[in-house]
């Protein structure tokens, strides 16, 4: 489908972080992940309100938004989403949000601005834009929401994957946050055994 044109090449990159000493898992946590249970909510909230990790997110969104690409991002939680919108669009940057909170007419609006339009390069989302979402100009995916699911993750990198003949582009870009977190395993570390196929 790559050589065709009907999927993007795939470039894929990782911004790694390690969590300060004070995120400590609570036994249950930790049981849950060793148990091979994606991340509880309650670690990828914290990792949402995580000031460090926030920063090195915000500066990877600030320079790819610097190629003018046009970037969906991936929040923790609706939370989340919102705080990465409005840290973007309070430096200027042409950012929005979307989440199950917002309203049906309003989020129409929104993504048709972002898809149709140069109104918005820069949709932050939770939950609500990994399915049943075609925006083929999108060439850059940040998947700052930690997870073991291969069919979530596959969701996420597909939002960027459009190809050329499907009306999107040659190449993308798919930027995982990669949390090292004990006993947790990203599925961007698990998407780095296809590298040759990828290339």
């Amino acid at each position: 489908l790559q050589a065709e044109g009907y999927l993007a090449k795939i470039e894929f990159d990782r911004v790694p972080y390690s969590p300060s000493v004070e995120f400590n898992l609570s036994q249950q946590e930790a049981a849950a992940i060793r148990d091979g249970f994606d991340l509880p909510y309650e670690v990828i909230r914290r990792l949402g309100a995580d000031v460090q990790r926030n920063f090195l997110i915000l500066n990877r969104i600030k320079k790819e938004a610097q190629t003018g690409a046009k970037m969906l991002v991936f929040g923790c939680s609706v939370d989340h989403a919102k705080l990465l919108a409005n840290l973007l669009m309070a430096q200027g940057l042409k950012a929005a949000v979307v989440t199950s909170e917002t309203r049906p007419d309003r989020r129409r609006q929104i993504i048709r601005d972002y898809r149709d339009t140069d109104e918005i390069q820069i949709l932050t989302n939770y939950g609500v834009l990994t399915t049943g979402f075609d925006a083929p100009r999108t060439s850059v995916a940040v998947i700052a929401r930690p997870t073991n699911s291969v069919v979530l993750y596959s969701q996420m990198i597909g939002r960027a994957a459009r190809g050329v003949k499907a009306g999107g582009n040659s190449t993308c870009r798919v930027i995982t946050v990669v949390d090292a977190i004990p006993g947790f395993r990203s599925m961007a570390e698990a998407f780095s055994y296809w590298d040759d196929i990828w290339e």
